[in-house]
């Protein structure tokens, strides 16, 4: 079963961690975990970073959401941190910037979402995909990453933009992992570790372990984030 990651972070990960992750790094972590293809993101810089492994990586464009521009060469779709940039997805200035984006023929964004920060909270991701139907959203960390939250937020759910979808980086329990599918299916759940603050084998086994049919993790692990990214 080919196994997509679509949530790994390359370089310097984060401006207090002096310490600067690589593709070499990932690839160590992965052995194992059977991963085909990882999908990286870092601050503008991961497609710098030297590797030789030019099969399995492709990439995110992490957006300035204040002053967005293109990217150079193909990537996947468009990084959105709300919490970062200090910018609400339910802004003018998230607004504008996914309306740059998709005006220029980029039509998949993967959006951070946490449960602490307010700018970036799920319910707000909701509202700019309700915004642009054409395009489609993943939410990331299956809505946020506390387990508490989550699962609250997954029990008043009543109603999802046909265009949203969530990616399972972060996710640490096997209950939000089934909240989540529940509610929205296979179909709308895509596979990703959030490597480094995850173990890219210990995120693949929560996947399989799930009580659910092979055609359905089939979908998790790849065959959404395929038709998404046209990968």
């Amino acid at each position: 079963m080919e196994i997509i990651d679509c949530h790994v972070h390359i370089g310097n990960i984060h401006p207090t961690l002096n310490r600067s992750h690589t593709y070499d790094d990932y690839e160590v972590k992965a052995i194992g975990s059977n991963i085909d293809i990882a999908i990286t993101f870092g601050n503008g810089n991961a497609k710098n970073i030297e590797h030789s492994n030019k099969e399995m990586f492709r990439y995110w464009y992490w957006a300035d959401m204040e002053n967005p521009q293109l990217p150079e060469g193909d990537v996947c779709g468009i990084k959105l941190h709300g919490t970062i940039d200090k910018v609400s997805y339910t802004s003018k200035s998230a607004f504008d910037c996914v309306d740059f984006y998709v005006e220029n023929g980029h039509n998949t964004f993967i959006c951070h979402t946490s449960g602490r920060m307010p700018q970036a909270k799920v319910e707000r991701g909701v509202i700019l995909a309700e915004q642009f139907p054409e395009a489609n959203f993943i939410l990331a960390h299956n809505g946020t990453t506390s387990l508490e939250q989550n699962l609250e937020w997954w029990d008043s759910i009543r109603y999802l933009p046909d265009n949203v979808y969530f990616d399972t980086s972060a996710v640490k329990s096997d209950f939000s992992l089934m909240a989540s599918y529940d509610v929205v299916g296979a179909r709308k759940l895509i596979f990703g570790s959030d490597w480094p603050w995850m173990c890219p084998r210990a995120s693949v086994a929560m996947i399989e372990d799930m009580p659910i049919t092979d055609m359905e993790k089939e979908y998790i692990f790849s065959r959404n984030i395929r038709r998404l990214c046209d990968i």
